[in-house]
């Protein structure tokens, strides 16, 4: 038994090996090449099959020829990794074998899927063999997919086909690249609050945009666990804010790039004056004019309150911030680990200070 084990583990090592060298794709094409061929001569011949086992058949052969065909269409239109003659043949040996493969298959167990179709559903067994010609193909096509490989044939194909009509991109003006710097060293600088910083944390500016790119720049990561209190909806409010008050502190006038940000502070503070959480009246369903200029005053006076809460905060934090965006300007992209000794230099100020931990 220990024999077996230590060459399991070996056998293991190797495909391994295989798979770091990229040479595991190729040696299972291989052996799907002798499968294929073994199958065709000891499987059962397509006329002893059953009318659903041949309905399968039938369908797997004409779904996997339209599905090889589509990914020749869009493989020989794309400039992508199959545009090289050898590896384009390669790839399309792979998938003819592999749907013989299936078909090798379908014949040997067609008594099986026969019998599984009587099983599930008495009729229409077309249908049923319709799904099952469907679920085989995936199997063989995507299960062992590599990255040499297409993983899926309608995603990378579609995507490749739109990346060649799509606008070219341009860089991004030195200029315009230093005030997205700042807008999002802004925003970034407000997470010194939290007890940690997510370990997927990235701030980024865009150095090159197509006519259809909506941001500049973002700050990422994955939802933060925190409950929904007064202090936590205030500071992500501030957050929303901070860019374009960032932008007020270095440069003396806000940019247009903060359209996204109002929506989403539009929305957490309707929803924090409409819990009674602000110091005036919020209608949530207001009735007339009076009502809602009413609170169209209310959401003012919250938004004045913070930009100067952020003011105060980014006229104490000057330096860090600028140096902090001259950072990113340059490299463009920040993980957690860069932009935390930022972080920690933080000088804190009013209602922007440290969340308590859970």
């Amino acid at each position: 038994m220990k024999k077996v084990v230590e060459k399991l583990r070996a056998l293991h090592e190797r495909v391994q090996c295989w798979q770091e060298e990229g040479k595991l794709g190729d040696i299972l094409t291989v052996l799907q090449i002798v499968m294929a061929g073994l199958l065709s001569l000891i499987a059962p011949a397509t006329d002893s099959l059953s009318p659903s086992a041949l309905t399968v058949h039938q369908w797997t052969m004409a779904i996997g020829a339209l599905w090889i065909t589509q990914w020749v269409i869009f493989s020989l239109v794309r400039d992508g990794r199959d545009a090289n003659a050898w590896s384009f043949a390669a790839r399309f040996v792979e998938r003819i074998c592999a749907l013989f493969f299936l078909l090798g298959c379908i014949r040997m167990f067609g008594p099986q899927i026969d019998s599984l179709i009587d099983m599930t559903l008495a009729s229409p067994r077309s249908a049923v063999g319709v799904v099952f010609a469907i679920l085989g193909l995936a199997a063989v096509f995507f299960a062992t997919a590599r990255p040499t490989s297409t993983r899926s044939l309608y995603s990378i194909g579609w995507a490749s086909a739109a990346a060649q009509l799509a606008p070219r991109r341009v860089p991004v003006p030195i200029e315009d690249i230093r005030s997205a710097s700042v807008h999002e060293a802004g925003h970034a600088l407000i997470y010194a609050v939290l007890p940690e910083l997510p370990g997927d944390f990235e701030v980024s500016v865009m150095t090159t945009l197509a006519p259809s790119d909506v941001f500049a720049g973002y700050v990422r990561h994955a939802a933060v666990d925190l409950k929904t209190t007064e202090s936590v909806a205030y500071l992500r409010m501030m957050v929303y804010r901070a860019g374009i008050c960032a932008e007020k502190e270095i440069f003396g006038e806000r940019s247009l790039g903060g359209q996204s940000d109002n929506e989403d502070w539009m929305r957490i503070a309707t929803r924090y004056l409409g819990g009674g959480l602000g110091s005036e009246t919020y209608f949530q369903n207001p009735e007339g004019e009076a009502q809602v200029a009413h609170n169209r005053q209310v959401l003012k006076a919250l938004r004045d309150e913070q930009d100067g809460e952020l003011a105060a905060f980014f006229t104490a934090n000057h330096e860090l911030l600028d140096e902090f965006a001259q950072q990113l300007a340059r490299d463009a992209t920040m993980k957690a680990d860069q932009v935390s000794p930022y972080l920690t230099r933080v000088k804190f100020i009013g209602r922007i200070t440290p969340l308590k931990s859970a």
